[in-house]
């Protein structure tokens, strides 16, 4: 927390009056290094001296009903005769206003020259005094145009361009929420942030997006959000865990196909064939019209702003093709495939499992893969942007000897804005889960657990699990989904991060239900995304052949039972024999 600028405050009332007067509260959010101190004056009278960046004032007393000019200088000024940038406002009595510094210099780096963002009709209070209230302002240079979402709360204005503020005030009940930034489209995530309102009722604040979402250089300050108070107290808020994509994958035989929260289909790709079927003595083919299943994960792994879609292979069920080690990323708005690779030994046959979130920060999405059927529950972490590792490979599972595989997921689960490690153990393996610290997976790191191991479903089962996290409650923390295994009934089972993270590592159910016929013994994939545009998490679901569900299905999170099965949003068919993978 900061606290307000009282002592580079020079001048509190530029003008002794009678009543009435106005009020005018300033902001230093310009991230260059040209702003890093800065004098402003009102009407030729400097009122602060040599101002940082991210400070507030209180609201001063100034003139109403007449031109104030705000002047800002370069700090240790002077005189106003050179200055950055200068504006003239006219205020109404009684009235409320705040000027913020953003911008820069130069035209360089997206950032525009200086300006000041004026919003004339702010509050120095809030209107229900049982209320906290708050607008936003979007100073930070290379984000564009963003939209500011309260979660669950619905709350959130729409398309805030740069160095402009919100319309009006939005207001909460006092409490704890988590704020979501995303681009203007209301879908790629900017950052998600802790806001504790907890008894501010009758205040108002300013939400300032603030600072570089890609620095350039290593004093560029970063991107954070700050919620800056009438007293001029400014609060940077602490990460929160990142919101559910809209967008999601399905996997098929030999295809994957990205799609929209409405459920239109968008890039489909179609992966070629790596080797001809083993013939059999009940049949002899080696041709036929069927590849090996793909899994999928969704993430912008080229930082252009899009989610793309990421592939693995596993094996054909039928003892047919093998799946090779390969792993393929195709861009999101075009279908190009990006790169391809092959993660492990070349001659590895048993099927990959493959996630993606960006770890580290850079903008480019990271992919952590898994060997399938044949291979230890061995982990690789690897860079987005270099496709090199982060850190060394490690045994997500502790049983180095177990040859069932593993199975991965990303989720803020601790909530401190980097994502963390979901693992399961594979084929032939008991419902086991562990949980990493995504911290502890960033270079230089040594894998580390949140909480103990825990098996989601009854301990005698050995389809292993398969896994995907987000945030049900509306608490700030991604929740452990689990769904059943091949083999097993399509059971999903909902988590609490919360409990999970105490002392006791309680598992407490969030939810607890079918996906599908509870006969079907193919189990079921689970991913976590906002499909029906409510801003609340909810569920995709990828059945396998057995039964006669459709193959993809989709359950609004705000209505996930704790028992019975549960009643799909929607569903649909895709060309899955095997069965499909969902992420």
């Amino acid at each position: 927390m900061t606290e307000p600028l009282r002592t580079a405050l020079i001048v509190d009332v530029l003008e002794s009056r009678e009543t009435p007067s106005a009020s005018l509260q300033f902001l230093n959010q310009s991230p260059f290094a040209s702003a890093a101190a800065i004098d402003v004056y009102l009407n030729g009278v400097k009122v602060l001296n040599d101002m940082p960046f991210r400070q507030a004032t209180a609201f001063l007393t100034v003139p109403d009903s007449a031109p104030v000019v705000i002047e800002v200088a370069s700090g240790a000024s002077a005189d106003n005769k050179s200055p950055l940038v200068s504006r003239t406002v006219t205020l109404a009595p009684g009235s409320f206003a705040v000027a913020a510094l953003v911008g820069s210099n130069t035209d360089s780096a997206g950032g525009g020259k200086f300006a000041l963002a004026v919003s004339t009709s702010a509050r120095g209070v809030a209107a229900d005094p049982a209320a906290a209230e708050f607008t936003a302002l979007q100073a930070s240079p290379d984000t564009g145009a963003v939209t500011v979402k309260v979660r669950n709360a619905g709350v959130a204005f729409a398309a805030v361009h740069y160095q402009g503020f919100a319309g009006g005030y939005s207001a909460l009940r006092p409490g704890k929420y988590v704020v979501d930034v995303t681009r203007a489209d209301g879908v790629t995530r900017v950052g998600s942030y802790n806001l504790d309102l907890t008894g501010a009722a009758g205040t108002a604040r300013t939400l300032v997006v603030s600072g570089f979402a890609s620095p350039k250089f290593p004093t560029d300050p970063a991107l954070s959000v700050v919620a800056v108070d009438g007293k001029g107290f400014g609060t940077i808020l602490t990460r929160a865990a990142a919101f559910a994509q809209t967008s999601y994958a399905v996997g098929g035989d030999g295809t994957a196909t990205l799609y929209g929260f409405d459920n239109k289909s968008g890039v489909t790709v179609t992966l070629p064939r790596y080797g001809s079927r083993t013939p059999t003595a009940a049949d002899p083919r080696t041709d036929l019209p069927r590849t090996n299943p793909v899994r999928v994960a969704v993430g912008d792994v080229n930082n252009d702003g899009v989610a793309d879609l990421v592939t693995t292979l596993g094996p054909d069920a039928e003892g047919g093709l093998p799946a090779i080690d390969q792993l393929s990323v195709y861009d999101g708005a075009t279908g190009t495939l990006l790169k391809s690779l092959t993660p492990f030994e070349a001659g590895f046959t048993g099927g990959l499992f493959v996630a993606v979130a960006d770890f580290n920060a850079d903008g480019y999405a990271d992919i952590v893969v898994t060997p399938d059927q044949g291979g230890g529950p061995r982990v690789q972490v690897l860079s987005g942007k270099t496709f090199t590792p982060l850190i060394p490979d490690f045994f997500g599972i502790a049983d180095p000897a177990f040859r069932g595989g593993a199975r991965p997921a990303l989720a803020d689960v601790n909530g401190d804005g980097t994502p963390d490690l979901i693992v399961a153990a594979g084929f032939g393996g008991g419902p086991r889960v562990a949980v990493f610290n995504g911290l502890t997976l960033l270079p230089g790191g040594s894998p580390g657990r949140l909480f103990p191991d825990f098996f989601a479903f009854e301990t005698s089962l050995r389809n292993g699990a398969y896994v995907a996290g987000g945030d049900l409650d509306g608490d700030g923390l991604a929740d452990i989904v689990a769904g059943g295994g091949p083999g097993g009934g399509p059971r999903v089972l909902v988590l609490g991060a919360k409990d999970l993270l105490g002392a006791t590592s309680t598992l407490t159910p969030l939810a607890n239900f079918f996906a599908g016929d509870s006969a079907n013994r193919d189990g079921v994939r689970v991913a976590v995304k906002d499909l029906d545009g409510d801003y609340r998490v909810d569920l995709v679901a990828g059945l396998g052949p057995d039964g006669t569900d459709k193959a993809v299905r989709t359950f609004a999170g705000k209505s996930l039972p704790l028992g019975g099965v549960a009643t799909p949003l929607g569903e649909f068919d895709v060309l899955a024999p095997h069965g499909v993978s969902v992420g």
